[in-house]
Protein backbone atom coordinates (compact mmCIF):
# COMPACT_ATOMS: atom_id res chain seq x y z
CA UNK A 1 0.00 0.00 0.00
CA UNK A 2 1.15 3.12 -1.23
CA UNK A 3 1.04 6.49 1.46
CA UNK A 4 -1.49 8.02 0.21
CA UNK A 5 -3.82 4.53 0.43
CA UNK A 6 -2.26 4.25 4.11
CA UNK A 7 -3.25 7.36 5.11
CA UNK A 8 -6.69 7.09 3.19
CA UNK A 9 -7.12 3.86 5.52
CA UNK A 10 -6.40 5.11 8.79
CA UNK A 11 -8.76 8.03 8.07
CA UNK A 12 -11.15 5.54 7.08
CA UNK A 13 -11.15 3.56 10.93
CA UNK A 14 -10.19 6.56 13.10
CA UNK A 15 -13.54 8.12 14.49
CA UNK A 16 -10.95 11.24 15.44
CA UNK A 17 -10.00 12.23 10.88
CA UNK A 18 -12.29 14.26 9.15
CA UNK A 19 -11.94 12.34 6.03
CA UNK A 20 -14.34 15.39 3.92
CA UNK A 21 -11.98 17.98 5.83
CA UNK A 22 -8.72 16.00 4.94
CA UNK A 23 -9.80 16.01 1.11
CA UNK A 24 -10.57 19.34 0.31
CA UNK A 25 -7.63 20.70 2.42
CA UNK A 26 -4.91 22.38 -0.09
CA UNK A 27 -2.01 20.60 1.51
CA UNK A 28 -3.53 17.40 -0.02
CA UNK A 29 -4.25 18.97 -3.69
CA UNK A 30 -2.15 16.08 -5.16
CA UNK A 31 -2.02 13.27 -2.57
CA UNK A 32 -2.97 13.00 0.66
CA UNK A 33 -0.58 14.42 3.40
CA UNK A 34 -2.37 15.97 6.05
CA UNK A 35 -5.57 14.33 8.25
CA UNK A 36 -7.35 16.48 10.01
CA UNK A 37 -9.21 15.48 13.10
CA UNK A 38 -13.12 15.79 13.48
CA UNK A 39 -14.95 18.90 14.94
CA UNK A 40 -17.72 17.61 17.89
CA UNK A 41 -20.90 16.21 16.72
CA UNK A 42 -23.47 18.54 15.83
CA UNK A 43 -26.64 18.78 13.73
CA UNK A 44 -26.51 18.14 10.47
CA UNK A 45 -25.50 21.21 8.33
CA UNK A 46 -23.65 19.57 5.20
CA UNK A 47 -25.17 18.17 2.24
CA UNK A 48 -22.42 15.63 0.52
CA UNK A 49 -24.03 15.12 -3.45
CA UNK A 50 -22.24 12.16 -5.71
CA UNK A 51 -22.69 12.12 -9.27
CA UNK A 52 -21.70 8.41 -10.43
CA UNK A 53 -20.60 7.82 -14.28
CA UNK A 54 -21.70 3.92 -14.35
CA UNK A 55 -20.96 4.02 -18.13
CA UNK A 56 -19.72 1.31 -20.00
CA UNK A 57 -16.38 3.48 -20.55
CA UNK A 58 -15.87 3.60 -16.83
CA UNK A 59 -16.54 0.11 -16.87
CA UNK A 60 -14.07 -1.09 -19.56
CA UNK A 61 -11.35 0.86 -17.31
CA UNK A 62 -12.66 -1.06 -14.53
CA UNK A 63 -12.86 3.06 -12.88
CA UNK A 64 -16.23 1.66 -11.41
CA UNK A 65 -14.49 -0.66 -8.70
CA UNK A 66 -11.80 2.06 -8.10
CA UNK A 67 -14.95 4.55 -7.23
CA UNK A 68 -16.51 2.68 -5.37
CA UNK A 69 -13.83 1.88 -2.74
CA UNK A 70 -13.41 5.54 -2.58
CA UNK A 71 -17.32 6.05 -1.92
CA UNK A 72 -17.07 3.67 0.96
CA UNK A 73 -14.01 5.37 3.08
CA UNK A 74 -15.74 8.45 2.18
CA UNK A 75 -19.06 7.60 3.20
CA UNK A 76 -17.88 6.10 6.16
CA UNK A 77 -16.42 9.54 7.95
CA UNK A 78 -19.33 11.45 6.54
CA UNK A 79 -21.83 8.72 9.01
CA UNK A 80 -19.18 9.68 11.66
CA UNK A 81 -19.63 13.69 11.30
CA UNK A 82 -23.11 12.74 10.97
CA UNK A 83 -23.47 14.54 7.85
CA UNK A 84 -26.17 14.21 4.78
CA UNK A 85 -25.22 12.04 2.01
CA UNK A 86 -27.12 11.61 -1.25
CA UNK A 87 -25.93 9.10 -4.41
CA UNK A 88 -27.13 9.39 -8.15
CA UNK A 89 -25.52 7.14 -10.72
CA UNK A 90 -25.70 7.96 -14.20
CA UNK A 91 -25.36 5.75 -17.26
CA UNK A 92 -27.12 3.64 -19.95
CA UNK A 93 -28.75 7.11 -20.93
CA UNK A 94 -30.59 7.15 -17.62
CA UNK A 95 -29.93 9.38 -14.08
CA UNK A 96 -31.01 7.36 -10.83
CA UNK A 97 -30.96 7.92 -7.45
CA UNK A 98 -29.55 5.08 -5.63
CA UNK A 99 -29.40 6.68 -1.84
CA UNK A 100 -31.88 9.61 -1.18
CA UNK A 101 -30.74 12.48 1.03
CA UNK A 102 -30.54 11.38 4.90
CA UNK A 103 -27.91 11.25 6.82
CA UNK A 104 -24.88 8.74 5.63
CA UNK A 105 -24.95 5.13 6.61
CA UNK A 106 -22.07 3.53 8.24
CA UNK A 107 -21.73 0.66 4.97
CA UNK A 108 -22.46 1.78 1.14
CA UNK A 109 -21.37 -1.49 0.43
CA UNK A 110 -24.79 -3.22 0.29
CA UNK A 111 -25.77 -0.21 -2.41
CA UNK A 112 -22.80 -0.17 -4.10
CA UNK A 113 -23.18 -3.87 -5.16
CA UNK A 114 -26.27 -3.07 -7.21
CA UNK A 115 -24.72 -0.62 -9.39
CA UNK A 116 -23.97 -1.97 -12.90
CA UNK A 117 -22.08 -0.72 -15.55
CA UNK A 118 -23.14 -0.36 -19.38
CA UNK A 119 -24.67 2.12 -21.64
CA UNK A 120 -23.62 5.86 -22.61
CA UNK A 121 -22.90 8.93 -20.49
CA UNK A 122 -25.76 11.37 -20.01
CA UNK A 123 -23.50 13.86 -18.18
CA UNK A 124 -25.96 16.97 -18.72
CA UNK A 125 -29.20 15.28 -17.77
CA UNK A 126 -27.08 14.20 -14.44
CA UNK A 127 -25.86 17.80 -14.10
CA UNK A 128 -29.02 18.86 -14.38
CA UNK A 129 -30.77 16.57 -11.74
CA UNK A 130 -28.02 17.23 -9.72
CA UNK A 131 -28.59 20.86 -9.51
CA UNK A 132 -32.24 20.42 -9.02
CA UNK A 133 -31.70 18.24 -5.82
CA UNK A 134 -29.40 21.00 -4.64
CA UNK A 135 -31.66 23.84 -5.25
CA UNK A 136 -34.35 22.04 -2.44
CA UNK A 137 -31.32 22.10 0.31
CA UNK A 138 -30.37 25.39 -0.05
CA UNK A 139 -30.00 25.44 4.05
CA UNK A 140 -27.38 23.81 3.95
CA UNK A 141 -23.89 23.89 3.20
CA UNK A 142 -23.33 21.71 -0.18
CA UNK A 143 -20.58 19.91 -1.64
CA UNK A 144 -20.66 17.51 -4.77
CA UNK A 145 -18.52 15.35 -5.86
CA UNK A 146 -18.61 14.13 -9.85
CA UNK A 147 -16.81 10.87 -9.94
CA UNK A 148 -16.55 10.20 -14.46
CA UNK A 149 -14.61 10.12 -17.26
CA UNK A 150 -17.03 12.78 -18.72
CA UNK A 151 -16.86 11.29 -21.79
CA UNK A 152 -20.03 12.39 -23.22
CA UNK A 153 -20.93 13.06 -26.61
CA UNK A 154 -22.83 15.76 -26.27
CA UNK A 155 -21.54 19.70 -25.40
CA UNK A 156 -22.03 20.49 -21.67
CA UNK A 157 -24.49 22.15 -20.33
CA UNK A 158 -23.91 23.45 -17.09
CA UNK A 159 -26.09 24.79 -14.11
CA UNK A 160 -25.29 27.80 -12.45
CA UNK A 161 -24.07 25.76 -9.32
CA UNK A 162 -23.50 27.12 -5.65
CA UNK A 163 -22.15 24.12 -4.21
CA UNK A 164 -18.59 23.39 -4.08
CA UNK A 165 -17.57 20.44 -7.02
CA UNK A 166 -15.02 18.06 -6.39
CA UNK A 167 -14.24 16.42 -10.01
CA UNK A 168 -12.86 13.15 -9.54
CA UNK A 169 -11.58 11.28 -12.90
CA UNK A 170 -12.19 8.13 -13.56
CA UNK A 171 -10.34 7.99 -16.80
CA UNK A 172 -7.56 5.30 -17.15
CA UNK A 173 -7.17 4.68 -20.98
CA UNK A 174 -4.06 5.14 -22.58
CA UNK A 175 -5.66 7.40 -25.12
CA UNK A 176 -6.56 9.94 -22.50
CA UNK A 177 -9.55 12.10 -23.37
CA UNK A 178 -9.10 14.48 -20.66
CA UNK A 179 -12.52 15.48 -20.52
CA UNK A 180 -13.12 15.43 -16.57
CA UNK A 181 -10.68 17.68 -16.48
CA UNK A 182 -12.10 20.08 -18.63
CA UNK A 183 -15.55 19.77 -16.85
CA UNK A 184 -13.72 20.46 -14.05
CA UNK A 185 -12.11 23.77 -15.27
CA UNK A 186 -15.68 24.55 -16.92
CA UNK A 187 -17.19 24.08 -13.38
CA UNK A 188 -14.28 25.80 -11.83
CA UNK A 189 -14.32 22.73 -9.14
CA UNK A 190 -11.43 20.77 -8.00
CA UNK A 191 -9.92 18.48 -10.34
CA UNK A 192 -8.05 14.80 -8.55
CA UNK A 193 -7.19 11.83 -10.61
CA UNK A 194 -9.05 8.85 -9.09
CA UNK A 195 -5.05 7.59 -9.00
CA UNK A 196 -4.42 9.90 -6.68
CA UNK A 197 -6.99 8.26 -4.06
CA UNK A 198 -5.34 4.33 -4.69
CA UNK A 199 -6.44 2.79 -1.67
CA UNK A 200 -4.14 -0.46 -2.52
Amino acid sequence: MNRAGSQVTQAATSTAIAWYRSLVHPDNRVRMQRLLHRQPSMPPKHLHMVLLDSSASVLSQAGLSQAKGVLQYLCQQLHQQGDLFTLIRFGNQKVETVYPVHVAPACLDPILEQIQGGGGTPLNQALQHAYQVLQRYRQYRQTLYILSDARSHEPLQLPNFNSQIIVIDMESHALCLAKAKALAEALQARYIPIQALALH
